[in-house]
């Protein structure tokens, strides 16, 4: 207490005197300290599991851990990424920032631009999906013109993935 110098007012005074019976107990040796990462089992840090500790409570996105496994280059798994979560640069979304764009989707100009009819509602698409599906006889998967395929995102505007095969 000798320490102290001018005067700390109770408040202070009282704040001392409780840090002083806490470090009181604490007792100090000369070893050497010893490291422990608690999330890890062998008590080890690893890049992996402070990975994990950051996610902890998270909302996972299912077709993410597909989508990374998949046997298919990375500009596919980017592709593949992209349009399950609506950010393809299509005239709906050119749209929404007031940037010029078609009126309907110029393939078949039927129906407006969007991820979701270029990929499994417009005619062909359609027919691409069923001449590469037909061969490995899963063509009951080929989307249909009502409702179509959908591709499952996290957000609203997403599209869902419902009839994809687990080897894509």
């Amino acid at each position: 207490m000798a320490d102290i110098r001018n005067a700390l007012g109770l408040r202070g005074l009282t704040e001392y005197l409780e840090l002083w019976g806490l470090i009181s107990e604490v007792n100090l040796t000369d070893a050497d300290d010893l490291d422990r990462w608690k999330p890890e089992a062998s008590g080890v840090f690893s890049t992996k599991s402070a990975y994990r500790c950051y996610f902890v409570g998270s909302i996972t996105f299912e077709p993410c851990k597909r989508i990374r496994k998949a046997w298919a280059p990375g500009k596919c798994k980017t592709f593949l990424w992209l349009a399950i979560r609506n950010r393809c640069w299509t005239a709906d979304r050119l749209q929404k920032r007031g940037m010029p764009h078609p009126e309907h989707y110029p393939l078949c100009d039927q129906e407006d631009e969007t991820a979701q009819h270029i990929l499994a509602t417009c005619v062909f698409a359609r027919q691409f999906w069923y001449a590469i599906l037909q061969p490995l006889n899963l063509e009951r998967l080929t989307p249909n013109r009502i409702g179509g395929t959908k591709l499952r995102g996290g957000s609203k505007n997403s599209i869902k993935m419902d009839s994809i095969p687990s080897a894509f």
